[in-house]
This record gives structure tokens, sequence and C-alpha cells, in this order.
């Protein structure tokens, strides 16, 4: 019951940056096929590997919060100031994980043209 609340309510608040970042697999895959000069292309990639490693950092740290917090109460029903008291280190860990990925979002529009970040990061 517990891991059914948590993962409802980190579906509810958005987890993370799902809204703001594709996939970062894809990300790397547009870089390297619309990034011209080699430097740039080559320092681009490194900050989409950047990227893709503070996400898997973050994921796992989710499961880890995910499975701390049933260890700890077991099925044991918990009141609404137990439960905000449970979310404070989730939400610091989602709060850096959106300022690292914002930093790196900018770090990777230093590397490239405004026509590539138009063809890796379509409007339409």
């Amino acid at each position: 019951m517990l891991i059914a609340l948590i993962t409802a309510l980190l579906l509810m608040t958005g987890g993370g940056m799902a809204g703001y970042l594709y996939n970062l697999n894809d990300m790397e895959k547009a870089v390297k096929s619309e990034v011209q000069d080699d430097a740039r292309k080559s320092a681009a990639v490194d900050v989409v590997k950047a990227m893709q490693d503070r996400d898997k950092e973050f994921r796992d740290t989710v499961v880890d919060y995910v499975d701390k917090v049933d260890q700890q109460f077991n099925g044991a029903v918990i009141t609404e100031a137990d439960a905000k008291g449970l979310l404070g280190p989730y939400d610091e860990a989602v709060k850096a994980y959106q300022d690292d990925m914002t930093s790196s979002r900018f770090a990777l529009r230093e590397q490239i043209s405004r026509e590539e970040w138009a063809a890796i990061f379509p409007t339409d």
C-alpha cells in the first residue's frame, strides 16, 4: 500500500523532468548527426553523456528512496505529516536533479549553433 502511495505521489509530482527533456539516447544520436564541427560535436556529446549519467544516478536514487521508505514503514498506515516528512528528501533530490539538468542543457546550448539546436530539438 505504501509503495502505491509513493508511486502515485511520484507520478503526480512529475518525478523529475520528463516533460523538459526527451529521451537522452535520442538526443545523443541527434547531436552526433546534426553537429558538423568535430570539436563541438565531441564537446556536445560529452555534455549529453554527463546528462545520461546524472539521469541514471537520479533514477537509482528514486528506487533506493522507495525501497528505504517501504522497509521503514512496511505497510504501516502513515499520517499526512509522515508523508510530508518522507517526501522532503525526495523533493530535494528532484530539485538538485532539475538544477543539474537545466545547467547541462545550457552547457549543451553553448556547444551547438542555432540551426543545429533547431534540428536536434524541433518545435513542430
